[in-house]
């Protein structure tokens, strides 16, 4: 089993959350999630 599996489920939830936030014109809310998926993928890869 891959041990990085709840990395991969967070970035997933982070952009999935963006692109929501995105949608919605909270362009701000959108940046802030963009970039905790920049943070949670520059961790653990």
């Amino acid at each position: 089993m891959n041990v990085k599996f709840f990395p991969i489920i967070l970035m997933a939830l982070d952009v999935l959350a963006s692109i929501v936030y995105f949608c919605n014109g909270d362009i701000k809310k959108g940046l802030y999630w963009f970039f905790a998926f920049g943070l949670t993928y520059t961790v653990p890869f």
